[in-house]
């Protein structure tokens, strides 16, 4: 499977990777019930062992202001309460064993009810050493559920005092990933920290008139990534 660009896959990015900041929100009660758009994130840090979710509504669409639920509205994940910051509800916890799926609880002001269960795909690799070659493709084999086109994979690469480098596989076939040539270019060479990284994403959401979106993101222990 060739790497591919979704519409989607940018709207759910910028929706679950730029966090929520100072923003507006307005009262679910004063919303139309059926306008409100369910967006819901969630992630696993296998080498800190952290589980985060996120849960975010939205007026009609994307760019519509957030909602924040009053009344008798609520939502919960894994019926554990979710905080309220700046237009997002959030839960995050230490989670010792691999979370198989998480699940949101939606009630709207309506009294509908709305249970939307999201899996993990797990990622790792059986050796925990790495090597790639510059000018060249690589191809790198995992453990884990084969590749689809909601998938898309990364290696996140750990640098002292600076910001992470993320590298997209630019194929996904089975079990296999392929990184390109051009990707390597831009890193000098020597020995990282790096966790593989994959995220799906999906609008197949139980909901109202306006539907959902959500996003999956798994990221694997900590390899030794040496770059040749």
């Amino acid at each position: 499977m060739k790497r591919k660009l979704f519409t989607l896959a940018v709207i759910c990015t910028a929706l679950f990777f730029t966090g929520c900041g100072d923003v507006s929100y307005v009262d679910s009660e004063s919303v139309d019930q059926n306008s409100i758009l369910q967006c819901y994130s969630i992630g696993y840090d296998a080498q800190t062992q952290m589980l985060s979710c996120e849960a975010t509504f939205r007026v009609d669409n994307m760019s519509g202001s957030r909602v924040r639920l009053t009344g008798s509205s609520s939502v919960n994940c894994d019926k554990e309460a979710m905080t309220f910051e700046n237009g997002c509800y959030f839960l995050g916890k230490d989670c010792p064993k691999e979370p198989g799926k998480v699940t949101f609880n939606y009630v709207n002001n309506d009294g509908r009810k709305f249970v939307n269960a999201f899996k993990f795909k797990s990622i790792d690799t059986k050796s925990e050493s790495i090597t790639l070659t510059q000018g060249t493709a690589n191809t790198l084999t995992f453990q884990g559920k084969k590749a689809n086109e909601y998938d898309r994979f990364y290696l996140v690469m750990k640098r002292d005092g600076q910001e992470d480098v993320e590298i997209e596989a630019s194929e996904a076939d089975g079990n296999e990933l392929t990184f390109a040539a051009d990707d390597l270019s831009s890193l000098a060479k020597g020995t990282f920290d790096a966790q593989l990284v994959r995220r799906t994403e999906g609008t197949n959401v139980k909901a109202a008139d306006r539907g959902g979106f959500w996003n999956a993101e798994y990221a694997s222990v900590l390899k030794k990534v040496t770059i040749k």
